[in-house]
């Protein structure tokens, strides 16, 4: 067993959520990984007998009514954008501490950031497959309003599906945004509250680097020019 192997093993062991049963349905397996806002488990649904990732807030976020606002929003938006190429939510609950919890598709594969890593550039015509799913599912995603505002490598993952490979998810919309109209009647796709800067900075369009602006699907078409 590989050192980073052992760690995940380590983790998953010290987490109190492994073994548990969520919501009566869902077997929690081990920790598919962290971030700031939560944990990502693997976990099978006994109802179905199917594999899922479940996605919680940390305990420690509960209290923080953003972090609250843009678990809801990426339960909201994943469940409105439905689209093969975008992860698919399959249930929303919430565990017996009150930490709140997405049920979304187990894709077995990796990011293109990891490939990027451990390949560097891609050969053009598999950046090209690979680009034009990812363009595929912004298109839809764009014409029901949303923008994910979070396009980085790091959130386009690759999987192998019946034998074809770089079958591509878009992951983590958390930040993403549904289009308001703004009191003068104008469609807007406003940051969350003045002063927040949502993104990753060196993926982030102008727009989104100024806190007081709006952003709108062109800055998802920008987060991807920089991916390119």
């Amino acid at each position: 067993m590989c050192p980073s192997e052992k760690s995940k093993t380590a983790e998953s062991e010290r987490d109190p959520h492994v073994g548990t049963l969520l919501a009566n349905r869902y077997k929690v397996a081990s920790v598919l990984g962290k971030g700031g806002m939560g944990v990502v488990y693997k976990a099978r649904d006994e109802q179905t007998d199917r594999t899922v990732a479940i996605k919680m807030l940390h305990s420690h976020k509960v209290a923080d009514s953003e972090a609250l606002k843009r678990f809801n929003r990426e339960a909201r938006t994943v469940a409105q954008v439905n689209h093969h190429n975008i992860v698919k939510l399959f249930d929303f609950g919430m565990s017996k501490q009150g930490q709140p919890f997405l049920v979304m598709d187990y894709i077995e594969g990796h990011s293109l950031k990891d490939e990027l890593e451990a390949k560097g550039a891609l050969p053009f015509d598999r950046a090209t497959k690979i680009f034009e799913q990812v363009l595929d599912a912004l298109e839809l995603a764009h014409s029901q309003d949303v923008v994910h505002r979070d396009l980085k490598p790091e959130n386009i993952i690759l999987s192998t599906v019946m034998d074809s490979e770089d079958q591509v998810r878009i992951v983590d919309f958390g930040l993403s945004k549904l289009k308001e109209t703004d009191p003068f009647g104008e469609d807007v796709y406003q940051i969350t509250k003045a002063g927040d800067v949502c993104g990753s900075p060196p993926y982030m369009s102008p727009e989104q680097c100024l806190s007081n602006s709006v952003v709108d699907p062109r800055s998802d078409i920008y987060s991807m020019a920089i991916c390119v």
